[in-house]
């Protein structure tokens, strides 16, 4: 993660995805193709189990204009990333 508290899982959560036993960059290009075919503000739940995503995953999004909205942890090694879509939501690559 990026340092912060574990965080409550939003109230609306628009879709969810599933990472558990992925890699970088795959963790990343999943999550970056979920969450172009969300709207404006929607949020995407990442479910992480591979360390270093914790945070890449997280400040990739931040460098393509999406918002880290923390995360927690879920036991056994998984930790739950939340994302907001931003606007337009396009740019660079992974970090």
């Amino acid at each position: 993660m990026t340092g912060s508290q574990d965080r409550e899982r939003p109230a609306v959560v628009s879709r969810e995805i599933d990472l558990r036993g992925e890699r970088c960059p795959y963790t990343f290009i999943k999550a970056r193709l979920a969450i172009e075919e969300m709207a404006d503000g929607e949020i995407l739940e990442v479910i992480l189990d591979f360390l270093p995503s914790f945070e890449r995953v997280p400040a990739s999004m931040k460098v393509l204009g999406h918002e880290d909205l923390g995360g927690a942890e879920g036991g056994e090694g998984i930790r739950r990333v939340w994302i907001r879509r931003g606007v337009g939501g396009g740019g660079l690559g992974c970090l």
